[in-house]
């Protein structure tokens, strides 16, 4: 029987894999703690993502447009999207949102569109150069010892991002719980029986 991924049990995970960078980085095996920095960012830029409703695809129309097909597919907690088209959903996210409009759940009062803007740049120029490093890894010339001291300034970029991607998500998922229960509130309340307008019919 296949186990049950609560959300306690994703929320260790995610803390294991923060040790094991760690571990990784103080042992020198500097690859395997890009790999882990770059499986978290992902899950934490889907996170965002799905607690925003976003669109699981995007298309030329909808960049020139700044706009999505109300009707589009969401991503979901385990849509297999590739980080680099997530990223590009997010930017596209990020500039037509508005508190009463699209997206509102993304609008923050620390993180403006622009630092958003400034973190999507960052966050590209580091999957760009995290790319290249590994399909280069073959053609090394100078040594793998030599190359993987190297790697450490990435490493650490990619730890950075990381933590600033997770705190904005966290924001991003509080006001998407609170949005969720206003709405579920204001349907129970819709649901309420109005007492003081009910007759009854008085049986002797």
């Amino acid at each position: 029987m296949q186990k049950s991924f609560t959300q306690g049990t994703k929320r260790q995970t995610i803390t294991d894999l923060e040790s094991y960078a760690k571990i990784a980085i103080q042992n020198g095996y500097y690859f395997e703690a890009l790999w882990i920095y770059f499986a978290l960012i992902d899950d934490r830029v889907q996170s965002l993502l799905f607690h925003a409703s976003a669109p699981a695809k995007i298309n030329d129309r909808d960049t020139a447009n700044l706009r999505f097909r109300s009707s589009a597919r969401k991503i979901t907690k385990t849509s297999i999207v590739m980080l680099g088209k997530k990223i590009n959903i997010w930017r596209l996210c990020n500039n037509v949102s508005s508190s009463l409009g699209d997206y509102p759940v993304l609008v923050d009062p620390i993180f403006s569109k622009s630092d958003i803007e400034s973190l999507i740049v960052e966050l590209e120029n580091w999957l760009e150069t995290r790319n290249n490093l590994m399909h280069s890894l073959p053609y090394i010339e100078d040594g793998i010892a030599t190359s993987y001291t190297k790697l450490l300034p990435y490493v650490k970029k990619g730890e950075s991002i990381f933590n600033q991607i997770r705190k904005y998500t966290n924001r991003v998922r509080g006001r998407a719980k609170k949005q969720r229960l206003s709405g579920s509130k204001r349907r129970h309340l819709n649901r309420k029986v109005d007492y003081q307008n009910l007759t009854f019919d008085i049986i002797p």
